[in-house]
């Protein structure tokens, strides 16, 4: 029987366990004689090397050797294992974690068949103390092969990525919340549509702005919603986004449930893939509103203007000509002066235009 003064003995021999860290005095400490791989010094050589290299290496590393991929790992493994450090070394694999058994023995078995694996990314659901159980890895798996050329058992070179991807889902959900909560929220119509003339889907705008229920804007052709002087210009807008690529704006006129017809004022962009394009829609209601009050305001403005520019200056002609007889010389070049002011005043752009647009 092999003592524990013969393990050290031993050990003392085997110049590969020299990694520098905790893991390497934890492998010269350990009496593997009660393990299937038997004392370091009577290890394969390639398995020597392997562990030597790995000992030595930042990144997180195992080995799993023989059928049962007894497990060997360096420090940086070690904080992965979290609890189940150090009693992890020198025990098969699937006893350290059974709770991965059925996900990575069908990898497991393609690395024993000489098929090496790499992977971006894998979800594991690993129980550890103070951590989520969700767990993501980055990693590749190695046959390893004896003298004799047999796959005699697996590197692994690996690194998790759970932060980094739990911090990329929480953000990618938030944004997501708050897309739809601007969805759910603008008075803004919002819709997905392809080129064949379907929308698959809406805001609920527009059930708010034009009455129409959700099941039905989506059941119909979008040219059915459009006023057919403006179905010309629509599609030509769409048609040139779809060849250029560029985002588009057009206005047309879209009807309601109440049989009337409402402006809006579209920007479209398509999507990657050319199947499909997003639109935006600004109810230009408010606007033309506006706009048809400052035409009046004008209209108005200008025909109060006229009449007393007018005679203001018809009558200060009177006076410089003599009408009303002779003038005081003061009071003559008075009026003479006001005449050709109140003149040059009405052919002034400003009021010209001003007078023009109420005609």
């Amino acid at each position: 029987m092999t003592t524990s003064a013969d393990t050290s003995q031993s050990m003392q021999h085997v110049s590969f366990l020299t990694g520098g860290g905790a893991m390497d005095a934890l492998f010269r400490s350990m009496d593997w004689t009660g393990t299937p791989l038997g004392p370091p010094s009577m290890w394969p050589l390639p398995l020597k090397t392997l562990v030597g290299v790995m000992l030595g290496a930042d990144q997180p590393m195992f080995v799993g050797w023989g059928p049962d991929h007894i497990l060997l790992y360096n420090d940086s493994y070690a904080a992965i294992l979290a609890d189940r450090h150090p009693q992890s070394l020198g025990r098969a694999f699937f006893d350290v974690w059974p709770e991965v058994r059925a996900d990575l023995t069908p990898l497991f078995q393609q690395v024993s068949a000489g098929q090496a694996i790499h992977m971006d990314d894998i979800e594991l659901f690993l129980d550890r103390p103070g951590k989520p159980n969700e767990a993501h890895f980055t990693f590749s798996y190695t046959p390893v092969r004896d003298e004799s050329g047999a796959v005699a058992g697996l590197f692994c070179a690996c690194m998790e990525t759970s932060v980094q991807i739990l911090a990329e889902r929480a953000l990618r959900e938030a944004e997501a919340s708050e897309r739809n909560r601007l969805w759910v929220l603008t008075e803004d119509l919002l819709a997905r549509a392809n080129f064949e003339g379907h929308m698959s889907a809406v805001n609920p705008a527009w059930t708010t702005l034009l009455g129409w229920p959700e099941a039905h804007l989506l059941a119909t052709p979008y040219l059915n919603f459009m006023h057919p002087d403006d179905a010309d210009i629509s599609f030509a807008a769409i048609e040139a986004m779809a060849r250029t690529g560029k985002p588009t704006r057009f206005e047309n006129r879209i009807a309601t449930t109440a049989g009337e017809w409402t402006s809006i004022d579209w920007t479209v962009s398509p999507e990657p893939g050319g199947l499909n394009f997003i639109a935006i829609g600004r109810d230009l209601t408010d606007a033309k509103h506006v706009e048809r009050m400052k035409t009046e305001f004008v209209a108005t403005v200008s025909h109060e203007l006229r009449t007393p520019l007018t005679s203001i200056t018809g009558s200060l002609g009177l006076l410089s000509g003599g009408a009303a007889g002779a003038l005081p010389d003061r009071a003559a070049r008075l009026c003479c002066k006001d005449w050709r002011q109140s003149e040059v005043g009405c052919r002034s752009a400003p009021i010209r235009r001003l007078l023009r647009n109420g005609g």
